[in-house]
């Protein structure tokens, strides 16, 4: 079975050196640190009473033997749960609980000298701390309440970023949002006022910048090309209860570059342009920016039958995008990284390092395939420049394996207007 992996991140200092001091924690209460949302406890509690606060909860476990730690709810007028174990440390539902134990508290971290050269490796763009949210029905978009305050706040601390709300689940994916939409059937996949309400306060709350994927799969039965009815209602609506700058930009499919031609996304991406004409102007600072094709990863080979189509199919958009004058703003695929489970040490840099890798080859290929209509608009806009690249999400288990997909981003100018990547 295999598992994600994060990239690794290089820290640069511009001085020779840095003293870092690592000071011991704050002295613990009886029950430690007093932590606030999560809970405490494999098994079922054993024991349950009310008191007044949290700390007179901790006190009743210091009292109670084989109590080793305690969740105190204070929705539940300040019961007090009382735990034989402290394990599976996990979220709490409810906006108020308070947990600790009476478990010691591990070793005071020593005094550390981390020194540094002057020699920047790598600079990482402060939005790539984002996430994803995906409407397909196993990630738990219909059960997941984005109206939390507590979900709020902590997608605020997370900041700056980027939020997208695409993937698998957002194709096939109908709009009952805004003016003339026929009602959601029961158990349709389906997004109504209610749900777009509460992903866009979420958004809002956050503070991320939104990238919003839309449903490439509704055609027009006269036209065979991308139906932008459901996606206009769902715009205007969003315009007018949410304001203009609501959305940061817009995708168009996920990963659909093996059921359309880049020839076809293309011209569905035209209509898109002229639908953001339409309803924002073609030079409004405002107007959301264009992202795509989203096409699926090279995974380990780039030079593979499948990955030089991958690359080719990334060219003939960004080619006829430019010709039907589209104003794209960056040319999109997602990658993603695997490593074994329960590994004893550290995977390899070098596997960690495949996104970085991956990106910077076929970056190099973009600059040089597109170099006459695009500018390729990288950093210092040199072949070795990297391409940005921002983490997604981490997807469920699924055929054996967990993967990390990171979003990688090739920003274009010259398409139709001169813009930069994500700043």
């Amino acid at each position: 079975m295999l598992r994600s992996a994060a990239l690794l991140m290089t820290v640069v200092a511009t001085c020779a050196h840095v003293a870092v001091e690592l000071a011991p924690p704050p002295a613990p209460s009886a029950c430690g640190v007093l932590r606030h949302g999560v809970l405490f406890g494999s098994q079922h509690a054993f024991y349950h009473e009310k008191t007044q606060t949290a700390g007179a909860c901790c006190d009743l476990c210091v009292s109670t033997q084989k109590c080793v730690a305690f969740n105190w709810e204070g929705d539940e007028d300040g019961t007090c749960y009382l735990q034989a174990d402290a394990d599976n440390v996990r979220p709490s539902h409810k906006n108020n609980t308070i947990s600790g134990s009476t478990l010691p508290p591990p070793p005071n971290v020593p005094t550390a000298t981390v020194s540094v050269g002057d020699h920047v490796v790598h600079r990482t763009d402060p939005g790539f701390r984002s996430w994803t949210i995906d409407a397909s029905p196993n990630r738990g978009w219909e059960q997941r309440n984005l109206s939390l305050p507590k979900l709020h706040y902590l997608a605020g601390a997370s900041t700056p970023g980027y939020m997208r709300f695409g993937g698998g689940g957002n194709d096939g994916f109908r709009y009952a949002v805004g003016a003339n939409r026929r009602p959601c059937n029961v158990g349709e996949h389906c997004l109504n006022d209610t749900w777009f309400d509460n992903l866009m306060g979420f958004a809002n709350a956050s503070g991320a910048r939104l990238v919003f994927g839309l449903d490439i799969t509704v055609f027009s039965s006269s036209s065979g090309r991308w139906d932008p009815t459901g996606a206009y209602a769902l715009m205007e609506y969003g315009i007018a209860k949410w304001g203009r700058d609501a959305f940061w930009g817009f995708e168009l499919g996920n990963e659909d570059d093996n059921v359309y031609t880049a020839e076809h996304e293309a011209h569905d991406f035209a209509i898109l342009s002229g639908v953001l004409d339409d309803l924002w102007g073609s030079n409004s600072s405002d107007r959301p920016r264009i992202l795509g094709p989203d096409t699926h990863g090279f995974h380990d080979n780039i030079t593979a039958k499948d990955g030089g189509a991958k690359l080719q199919f990334l060219v003939d958009f960004a080619r006829n995008a430019s010709a039907l004058n589209v104003s794209l703003h960056a040319l999109t695929h997602h990658e993603y990284v695997e490593v074994e489970e329960y590994l004893t040490a550290p995977p390899a840099a070098s596997t960690l390092d495949l996104v970085g890798v991956i990106g910077g080859e076929v970056n190099a290929t973009l600059v040089t395939e597109l170099a006459d209509i695009a500018g390729m608009y990288v950093h210092a806009r040199t072949h070795d420049a990297q391409p940005q690249i921002y983490s997604a999400f981490e997807k469920p288990p699924f055929f054996g394996h967990t993967v990390l997909r990171m979003k990688i981003l090739y920003a274009m100018s010259n398409l139709g207007r001169t813009s930069p990547l994500c700043h």
